[in-house]
């Protein structure tokens, strides 16, 4: 499947520097955001930003989903995998990076995993079910509704 992806912006016409000394003079106030904006051919928003330290990022668009270095070696890994005969497909990829698995390797923090188990020790001992683990049953929210609207038909 061939990508003919053609850019629909430019990438910044200004340098790092450019910016800093943009910013510097802003913070100073040698010159207004609009003028620094007109003088120096630099999105007004980007200097403000940057004035007011909202971002310090030296990239264009947003934070990428994997770190650097897990990217680097996926694109190692889908090289080495190309070479040898076995090319994945862009889904095959997304499904095998699983930005969910990332994302729940993330979002299993040790605070909300104690907070549940704190939790769970209280009910059980709420409901008198400690010496009792017969009486305990594990469930899980498969055919549950959300909500108790009927489907539309």
């Amino acid at each position: 499947m061939v990508r003919n992806y053609k850019r629909k912006t430019t990438k910044s016409s200004y340098s790092k520097d450019k910016l800093h000394a943009t910013v510097l003079a802003v913070r100073n106030g040698t010159l207004t955001g609009y003028k620094a904006a007109q003088l120096y051919q630099i999105p007004r928003m980007t200097i403000m930003d940057h004035v007011h330290k909202k971002s310090s990022s030296s990239t264009l668009g947003r934070k990428t989903t994997l770190p650097l270095l897990i990217e680097q070696n996926l694109a190692s890994c889908l090289r080495t995998m190309e070479k040898y005969g076995f090319g994945l497909s862009r889904a095959e990829v997304s499904q095998m990076v699983g930005v969910v698995e990332y994302a729940r390797k993330t979002a299993v923090d040790p605070f909300v995993v104690y907070e549940y188990f704190d939790l769970l020790k209280t009910t059980i001992m709420e409901l008198g079910l400690a010496d009792k683990p017969n009486a305990i049953w594990n469930l899980d929210e498969t055919s549950f509704q959300k909500t108790l609207r009927k489907p539309k038909l």
